[in-house]
C-alpha cells in the first residue's frame, strides 16, 4: 500500500484557548455518551490502537441488548504516520469479541476503509442501513463529534447514540475531562475541530448543525 501524508495533521499548533474554547470544543468534538437503549445496528467505527476497547465497548452495548446487528470498520491504515499492523482493524477487534456468546448476533466486517469518512461510505455496501431508524455508534472520544456528523451525513433521518471510550497514547489519556490540560491534548483535540471545520465546509459530513458552534470557537479564539 502506497503511504500518504494527512490533510490535517494529528497534531497541530492550536491558537490559545480560553474557558470558552475549551466548553465549545468540547461539545463539539466529544459530545456526550447516551445510555444503552434499543437500536437497529451497532456501528464501530475503525481504530488502529484502541481495538481492546473497541472490542469490550461492543460487548458492553451486546450485554446490554441494544442490538442484534453489529457493524465493524477498518482496514489497514494508509498514512505514514499509522501504526503498521498486518490484518484489517474490523478482523482484530472481531477476534476479541467472545462470539459464541451472541449466536443470535449478526456480524457484518468492512474491511477496506482507512478513514472516518470511508467508514461509512463502504460500509453502506457492506450492510445498507441509511433507512434504519435507530443507529448506536462506537468510537474514541475525541473523534466521537466527527464520527456523529459523518453518520448523519449518510442517515439523516436515523436517531443516532453515541458510546465512547478515551483514547490511549503511551502513558496519556485523552478524555472529555483532562483534554485541554496537555499539549498533547490541546493538539488533538485542535486537529479534531480543523476537521470537522475543513470537511464540513467541503460537505463531506453533516455541517449545519453545528455550523454556529464552528463559528462560535472562532470568534473565541480570534
Amino acid at each position: 500500500m502506497n503511504m500518504t501524508s494527512r490533510e490535517i495533521p494529528r497534531e497541530p499548533t492550536p491558537p490559545q484557548l480560553n474557558e470558552e474554547a475549551i466548553r465549545l470544543l468540547t461539545g463539539l468534538c466529544f459530545r456526550k455518551d447516551d445510555p444503552p437503549q434499543p437500536a437497529d445496528l451497532i456501528f464501530a467505527f475503525g481504530t488502529a490502537i484502541s481495538k481492546v476497547e473497541m472490542a469490550a465497548a461492543i460487548t458492553e452495548l451486546l450485554d446490554a441488548g441494544v442490538s442484534k446487528r453489529v457493524l465493524i470498520c477498518g482496514g489497514i491504515p494508509k498514512y505514514d504516520d499509522s501504526v503498521p499492523i498486518k490484518h484489517a482493524e474490523c478482523e482484530t477487534v472481531m477476534e476479541l469479541i467472545p462470539r459464541a456468546r451472541y449466536s443470535d448476533v449478526e456480524f457484518f466486517l468492512e474491511r477496506a476503509s482507512t478513514t472516518t469518512l470511508e467508514n461509512v461510505a463502504y460500509s453502506l455496501k457492506v450492510l445498507d442501513f441509511s433507512a434504519f431508524g435507530r443507529i448506536f455508534f462506537i468510537y474514541r472520544a475525541h473523534p466521537a463529534g466527527r464520527g456523529y456528523l459523518t453518520l448523519r451525513k449518510f442517515a439523516p433521518k436515523a436517531d443516532i447514540f453515541q458510546k465512547t471510550f478515551p483514547a490511549r497514547f503511551d502513558d496519556i489519556v485523552l478524555s472529555r475531562e483532562n483534554w485541554h490540560q496537555t499539549g498533547f491534548g490541546r493538539s488533538r483535540v485542535w486537529s479534531e475541530y480543523l476537521r470537522i471545520k475543513t470537511y464540513g465546509e467541503r460537505g463531506d459530513i453533516a455541517f449545519d448543525e453545528v455550523r454556529d458552534a464552528v463559528a462560535a470557537i472562532e470568534t473565541s479564539v480570534s
